[in-house]
């Protein structure tokens, strides 16, 4: 079965508030790292791949 190809777009908002969730989990939170693997997760992967951790190295 051949996998399907989606295009995702985000509008200027949901930007705007992605950034601030980074922001947040990385400041507030005191998780950079955390932030940066949600971030890699959120532009590198499709959605139904979210469910899966990410490993945080330190």
């Amino acid at each position: 079965m051949a996998d399907k190809t989606y295009i995702v777009k985000i509008t200027a908002q949901a930007e705007e508030q992605l950034q601030e969730i980074i922001k947040y989990i990385s400041s507030e939170l005191k998780a950079p790292k955390a932030a940066l693997c949600l971030l890699d997760e959120i532009e590198h992967r499709p959605p139904y791949f979210w469910r899966e951790q990410c490993e945080i190295k330190n």
